[in-house]
């Protein structure tokens, strides 16, 4: 149900530049005709603003039930600040919050984490911005276990754009809520987007894409696109390959996350960090539709290779069959030949040898 405070926030989105409606595709790789960039997010006024929405979905569902409040890097720092600040000043609760770092400090204070430093039986709730599949939520996880045995409770998005998770038939809040025991908890839903757009005529050619965008997968919809095609081996061996195309599938970072207690090894792995330029969301608008683009390609390539390699073949079969066949037929007409020739011999022998006796 589109409620006044929600859409107070979509319209904050909007104005912030924060919600646009275009043609986008997400980190999965799936289309979509609406995008959420909470990096635009840029004064004073905005972050406060912001804050205090979070902080009223926070009082009206967990109030002061809790310890302590994490961002996680990047976009979580910020958030986690402001809305700590929106409590302590509009309800009267003062809880601590804490973030981490990307790459653990050396020197200082050291360690990844800032700020509050959890203790074993601290119930925790997660600030973070939006939900898409899941994936910063699987990094946090580890990096909270390894300052204390924290509980984590609840986590706070501003959107919850309803996407598929790693499994058909679920979202990515719903998998993070079975995965974890976590309660996720969202200013807004793709829906109130939708149900908001309706009353704006301005906005009407937006809806049945949005329509599109949310029909789940037994009404219609497509939730998820495989090809299958024959992968090339070599010029004997074609296998059939069932490939994922979207939503692109998530591979897990196997590295272990280090305890800050202990020292690391001077051969420990260290995670390579990136930066993205101009952003990390402009990165990926240009890159996944090539990436489908050249999967799709090679998918097609290797199908033709398949399919050269495997006429090759069977003309080569072929060839050597009507080879065979010519070789027997040749020498059953040789036979045969043969046979008449001895038959014609035999009969002229025959008939000389009457004639001879006849005259004598």
């Amino acid at each position: 149900m589109l409620t006044e405070a929600k859409k107070k926030f979509i319209e904050f989105m909007m104005s912030a530049d924060v919600l646009r409606f275009g043609d986008f595709t997400t980190k999965s790789g799936r289309k979509t005709p609406y995008f959420v960039n909470t990096g635009n997010y840029k004064t004073g006024m905005q972050n406060s603003c912001l804050g205090e929405f979070y902080a009223a979905l926070v009082k009206e569902t967990v109030g002061d039930d809790f310890d302590a409040m994490f961002g996680p890097a990047y976009k979580g720092i910020p958030l986690a600040t402001s809305v700590s600040g929106a409590l302590a000043r509009n309800y009267g609760i003062d809880k601590p919050f804490f973030f981490n770092r990307k790459e653990a400090k050396d020197h200082g204070e050291g360690g990844s984490i800032v700020g509050y430093k959890p203790q074993d039986g601290d119930r925790v709730i997660i600030i973070e911005d939006v939900i898409t599949a899941g994936t910063a939520i699987r990094e946090t996880m580890p990096v909270l276990k390894s300052c204390a045995d924290v509980k984590v409770t609840d986590m706070f998005i501003s959107v919850n754009r309803c996407e598929i998770g790693q499994n058909p038939g679920k979202t990515a809040v719903m998998e993070v809520g079975e995965e974890f025991g976590i309660k996720v908890h969202a200013l807004v839903t793709v829906q109130d987007i939708r149900e908001y757009l309706a009353d704006k005529a301005e906005y009407a050619h937006l809806l049945p894409l949005m329509d599109a965008y949310m029909k789940p997968a037994e009404k219609g919809g497509v939730s998820e696109l495989y090809i299958v095609y024959t992968e090339f081996i070599n010029m004997v061996v074609q296998k059939v390959r069932v490939l994922r195309m979207l939503p692109v599938e998530i591979v897990k970072n196997e590295t272990k996350v280090p305890d800050p207690d202990e020292e690391a090894p001077a051969t420990a792995d260290v995670a390579p960090l990136y930066t993205f330029e101009p952003s990390l969301e402009k990165v990926l608008d240009a890159i996944l539709p090539k990436y489908i683009q050249s999967r799709i390609h090679e998918c097609l390539l290797t199908a033709a290779a398949s399919e050269t390699a495997s006429r090759q073949n069977a003309m080569h079969t072929a060839t050597d069959n009507a080879r065979n066949l010519i070789d027997d037929l040749t020498r059953k007409l040789n036979a045969s030949r043969q046979a008449s020739i001895t038959q014609e011999l035999t009969e002229i022998i025959g008939s000389a040898d009457a004639l001879t006796k006849k005259e004598e």
